[in-house]
């Protein structure tokens, strides 16, 4: 969780949201309709069970 707070308090944009998903291995599709960043977000509120 640590981590992925990080990488959401950097300045991206959505490019960099999709590399950082390959650079940790992503190897299939964003389910829809999200863009990677609202993936990553999406991410935080279901780890953190909100």
């Amino acid at each position: 969780m640590g981590e992925l707070n990080k990488l959401l308090a950097l300045p991206l944009n959505e490019g960099d949201y999709a590399l950082a998903a390959a650079e940790l291995g992503m190897k299939v599709g964003l389910p829809e309709p999200f863009s990677h960043g609202a993936w990553f977000q999406s991410l935080t509120a279901t780890f953190s069970g909100v």
